[in-house]
Parts: C-alpha cells; sequence; structure tokens
C-alpha cells in the first residue's frame, strides 16, 4: 500500500481531457528604457509580455520602492490607482504595457509582472 502523493501522483490527467501540452511559460521582454537605467520621476516604463500561446489566465503588475511600499498597478483586468494613465495595448502573442504613476515615481521602482498563460504556467 502506497501513502498519499507517493506512487505516480500526477502521472494520470485528471477528470476528462488530457493534460496541457503547453510547458513554456511566458515571458517579459523589450524593457524601455532598458532595466537599471535611471529614469526622470514622470517617463513611462514599457514592456512586453508574450507567450507562445498569445492566451493569458491573467498578468499582474506590481511596483516595489526602496521604502519597503509596494502596489499593485494592475490586477489582470484593470490599471489601478495611481496607475489609472498606463496602457495595455494587444501585439502579437501578448501585451505591451505602458506604465505610468500618477504624481511621478517618488524612488526608482522594481517593476514586477507576474504572468499566467491558460496551461497555468507562470513566467
Amino acid at each position: 500500500m502506497t501513502g498519499w502523493g507517493e506512487g505516480g501522483w500526477g502521472m494520470e490527467p485528471w477528470g476528462e481531457g488530457s493534460p496541457a501540452s503547453d510547458t513554456t511559460p511566458p515571458i517579459v521582454t523589450d524593457y524601455d528604457p532598458p532595466v537599471g537605467q535611471r529614469i526622470s520621476r514622470a517617463q513611462p516604463l514599457r514592456f512586453s509580455v508574450t507567450d507562445d500561446s498569445g492566451a493569458f489566465a491573467t498578468v499582474l503588475v506590481a511596483v516595489a520602492f526602496p521604502t519597503g511600499v509596494a502596489e499593485l498597478a494592475h490586477d489582470g483586468s484593470a490599471f489601478l490607482a495611481p496607475y489609472a494613465g498606463s496602457s495595455r495595448a494587444a501585439i502579437v502573442g501578448g501585451y505591451r504595457y505602458t506604465l505610468t504613476r500618477s504624481g511621478g515615481w517618488p524612488a526608482s521602482p522594481t517593476v514586477r509582472t507576474i504572468p499566467i498563460d491558460a496551461a497555468a504556467n507562470v513566467g
């Protein structure tokens, strides 16, 4: 007799259908300005999020500052205050984000993007 989680757990499909064949996670590229470059207080930050399938479950965008403050900029559906002036445009295989912050950047931000494709691969 085998215990919980032993003996091939996850080797058989669950329910109807077959396991997803997409195992490639989404990627974040095309940073403008390049990561690590100094930015002005009002400068927009741009980046692309793409996936081989082009289908996303969600894309979350968070911004952290050296002060320890973290803000959710995009919740997968919409930009939140103070990022309401930002935009997301469809491109081949994903989206191009332009991130701006009302009142400007109070300090050098670190942008964390969490893209999850339709097959649950996390970039």
